[in-house]
């Protein structure tokens, strides 16, 4: 692994069984399934509280958090997601 950045999109495509390539020294990295698994879990029982709540208040305020969780996930996917070599067959 360079320690190059990997482009914000893929990140955005990746998953547990998926790989994704550098652009600059060519290796395949794939995610950490533990960190991605629990950032998965997180985001997705926190988005369906916020959801319920938006679904039954429907107040601007519920809106609101539902935006900044939903930023907040996909912040925490970019930075907390760690890269690790993939096993090539």
């Amino acid at each position: 692994m360079c320690g190059n950045p990997i482009p914000f999109q893929k990140y955005v495509l990746l998953t547990n069984w998926s790989t994704i390539t550098c652009p600059k020294c060519g290796s395949r990295l794939k995610a950490n399934r533990k960190i991605n698994s629990l950032i998965g879990g997180i985001g997705g029982g926190t988005g369906a509280i916020i959801g319920t709540w938006l679904i039954r208040t429907f107040s601007l305020y519920a809106w609101i958090s539902l935006i900044t969780w939903i930023t907040a996930v996909i912040l925490a996917m970019r930075l907390l997601t760690k890269l690790e070599l993939a096993e090539t067959t």
